[in-house]
């Protein structure tokens, strides 16, 4: 510890370190301070010897880090080096290792070390205190955990530390204790599992990784698959959301075969929402109303429980939801203009008696020869849209706009929340809270 002292030191002494900054400033530190405190300079002792209780040194606790880094540490950095040609002494040694740790926990006194733990995990916390910062790490590579410098890494490797110790005690003497952001326990076991997925996340990384990148933003890969029912609706939100990729939203063109027997639709549509909800991706529907087999079959799946999310039912269709006739006649007239150049015809009809999607479309071909379905209609209707939000008259959003609105929030909420506290309606396909206790309800652990 001197200017000219060459004594190599085990990373976990940063523990050490730690401890002794908080004694002494840093420029003071010198053997004398160690011998002082510890009542040695290096080298391992034996750590069943010594005071009791909350008196334990420091590097008594980094003594038994250090003895357990062969067996605990691959845990923590995903992998195991072992030398080439020599496995088999390797395995021998690891085995003979284990059978001497074995022994030696039977001597320790787990309530102590337990405290001794605690001590270690407060400790981080005088260096950093951020916890979700800490459990992102953890969760990420060693390659990149390895290079962090100053107090975050500092209280990272504590924790790591920490970490080593508990794992030593679960393996040789079968305790399990807190993780190492809730060393005292003040979370519930049911938040946790809320928040990470697990409650404990550094036992089930693959399960916890997908909702601590939620946590912060950077969740990759669809958060919303949007299924529309045809051409026209798929081309008309292409249209409004053209960076979909940006708030993970996924297209999906049903085209029309929602309630037909062509292609096994609904079949298809079944499969695609139960991957959705293995996948914890939200879903959402939008259809005509006008076709009682189409409602017949977004009921039977709601009632299934395979919709997380939201269900848009367009009555009597998208067209009418969400424009007057006034509205449509002046769009078709532009797509008249692009068309065939009649235009002025389409605006001089007499179309105020329509009332369906259907039924337009029929009129205008009857009148210019073309057709009103598409990407062009859907992409002109989404202009529309896009210029005037609002429904004529009013300060009310169009049902697209606020869907839209929707799609791209979906990415801000929890899943799981969703999946357990809210349901869709089978008979009005609005959200409705569910009727039963959420099982994730808080409980003292």
């Amino acid at each position: 510890m001197s200017d000219y002292d060459e004594t190599s030191y085990h990373p976990f002494r940063l523990a050490t370190l730690a401890d002794l900054a908080k004694r002494f400033t840093l420029n003071t530190i010198r053997k004398k301070n160690i011998l002082e405190v510890y009542g040695y300079a290096s080298g391992p002792v034996d750590i069943t010897w010594g005071p009791e209780g909350d008196t334990v040194p420091v590097d008594r606790m980094v003594d038994l880090a250090v003895l357990l880094e062969p067996v605990s540490w691959p845990r923590l950095v995903g992998h195991i080096m072992k030398p080439a040609f020599r496995e088999d002494q390797f395995d021998y040694e690891m085995q003979t290792h284990c059978e001497m740790m074995t022994s030696m926990f039977s001597k320790l006194d787990v309530t102590h070390w337990k405290s001794y733990y605690e001590r270690l995990c407060l400790l981080a916390s005088e260096s950093d205190d951020n916890i979700k910062l800490y459990v992102l790490l953890r969760l990420s590579s060693w390659s990149q955990r390895e290079r962090l410098k100053g107090r975050l890494g500092g209280a990272l490797w504590i924790r790591h530390i920490a970490e080593v110790i508990r794992r030593g005690f679960e393996r040789f003497r079968g305790v399990q204790w807190h993780e190492e952001d809730n060393a005292l326990g003040m979370w519930y076991e049911s938040g946790r599992k809320i928040t990470y997925g697990s409650p404990r996340p550094f036992d089930d990384p693959l399960r916890a990784q997908p909702y601590v990148a939620h946590e912060f933003g950077l969740l990759r890969g669809s958060a919303v698959r949007w299924y529309l029912e045809g051409d026209s609706e798929y081309a008309a939100v292409a249209e409004l959301v053209p960076d979909r990729d940006r708030y993970g939203i996924e297209l999906v063109n049903l085209r029309g075969e929602i309630a037909g027997d062509r292609s096994n639709a609904a079949l298809k549509l079944r499969s695609l929402l139960k991957e959705d909800k293995r996948l914890k991706r939200f879903s959402m529907i939008s259809f005509d109303g006008d076709v009682p087999n189409n409602i017949k079959i977004i009921r039977r799946l709601i009632e299934e429980d395979l919709v997380v999310g939201t269900v848009n039912c367009h009555s009597p269709d998208f067209e009418f939801a969400n424009f007057s006739i006034e509205e449509l006649q002046a769009a078709a007239a532009r797509i008249a203009d692009s068309q065939c150049e009649k235009g002025d015809d389409v605006l001089k009809a007499n179309w105020s008696h329509i009332r369906k999607a259907k039924d337009l479309a029929d009129a205008y071909s009857e009148l210019t020869h073309g057709t009103l379905k598409g990407a062009a209609w859907g992409t002109e209707l989404a202009r529309l849209a896009n210029s005037a939000p609002h429904k004529p008259g009013t300060n009310e959003l169009r049902l697209i706009v606020q869907q839209v609105a929707t799609a791209e929030q979906m990415r801000l909420y929890h899943y799981d929340m969703m999946l357990n506290l809210r349901m869709i309606d089978a008979r009005s396909f609005s959200s409705i809270e569910r009727p039963h206790k959420h099982p994730l309800q808080p409980e003292i652990v």
